[in-house]
Formats: C-alpha cells, sequence, structure tokens
C-alpha cells in the first residue's frame, strides 16, 4: 500500500474530452488499484458528468467554510475540488481530477512532488493547444519530484504527462498512470 496517493490534475483541450478520459479511466480501475476519479463541484446549473451542481451562494458559502483545497473560475463559472481529496491522498489513494491550466501552480505548491499534471491535447490542432497551455512556464526539476537541487530549469515542451490524441490509447495510459504505485513524474513529448 502506498503510504500518500498522488493527485493526477487532468487538463484537457476540453471539457467534452476531459469528461470523456475520466469515464474511460473509471472504467478501468478496480479496488486493488487504489485510485479514483474526483467529482468537482461547480456553480453550473445542471452538472456535467463527474460534478456536482452548486448554487452561487452555495459555493461561496462552501468556499469561506474552507471545503475546496484548489478553487477557480472559468468563464463565467465557479470550480473547486473538495477537501476529500486530501483524505484520500492520505490514505494512499490516487486520484485524477478535471482541472484548468490556471490551477497548476497552486497545485504544485500544495501537492509538490505528489502531483501529476497530465495534459490531453485533442481538437484540430492538438499541438497549438499544448504550446498555448505551456507558454513562458519555466519548471524546476523539484517541482517535478525528481530530486535534484532545483537550480536547473527544464524549459521543455512538456512540465508533466501528455496523453495520446487517440482516445482510446490515451485512456489507457492516464489509468495505467493512476494505478501505478510510482507514476512516471513526466513524458517527454
Amino acid at each position: 500500500m502506498r503510504e500518500y496517493g498522488y493527485l493526477f490534475l487532468l487538463i484537457a483541450s476540453s471539457e467534452t474530452r476531459g469528461r470523456r478520459l475520466l469515464q474511460g479511466c473509471q472504467h478501468a480501475l478496480v479496488a486493488e488499484s487504489r485510485a479514483l476519479v474526483a467529482h468537482r463541484y461547480c456553480t453550473r446549473a445542471a452538472a456535467e458528468a463527474y460534478e456536482v451542481a452548486l448554487s452561487e451562494a452555495e459555493f461561496a458559502a462552501r468556499n469561506d467554510f474552507g471545503c475546496f483545497l484548489l478553487d477557480w473560475q472559468q468563464k463565467e463559472l465557479r470550480f473547486g475540488l473538495g477537501v476529500e481529496v486530501d483524505r484520500w491522498l492520505d490514505g494512499g489513494l490516487n486520484v485524477v481530477a478535471l482541472g484548468s491550466a490556471q490551477l497548476i501552480e497552486a497545485a504544485r505548491r500544495r501537492y509538490r512532488h505528489h502531483l501529476r499534471v497530465v495534459y490531453a491535447p485533442g481538437g484540430k490542432d492538438p499541438r497549438a493547444w499544448l504550446e498555448r497551455v505551456l507558454e513562458n512556464k519555466r519548471i524546476g526539476f523539484r517541482q517535478l519530484g525528481l530530486g535534484l537541487d532545483g537550480a536547473e530549469q527544464w524549459t521543455g515542451p512538456i512540465d508533466g504527462l501528455q496523453l495520446d490524441e487517440d482516445m482510446g490509447l490515451a485512456i489507457r495510459q492516464l489509468s495505467a498512470w493512476v494505478q501505478s504505485p510510482t507514476p512516471p513524474a513526466q513524458v517527454a513529448a
């Protein structure tokens, strides 16, 4: 059993792609893998898959009560990952959650080497999407949990794990990483 789990923060080129990846991953998980898919809280009127819908007032109250470990706004909607994720990680479970690129730095500060950022490019020009997401990011080796002194900077094209553009292969990749007791820190493009 893992002493502490890993948070896989899924950054997808579209919400639909992200939810399809979560669904495929969920179907592949078994209890022995000690991994699960987290729901996120949102202010959407009707929740999508892997979401819990809250009114603006409910969301604000829960945020004030400290119920979210990470929260963000995208377009006119607010999202949050609940504190239950920390409990699951403390119990040695790996957790995958659909997030946003704007969460990456806050998640790195909170989870350090127990965070795996997973990019899921897709659409008409997946390379351009990935470059937009990663532009102007300088990542230290220590942030990736590679055990180096952090003085050197890595400015390669990927600062996390990159899924294949093919949905079936991407689901298999994500499922394998989430179920691994020691998932990779980065996969170069």
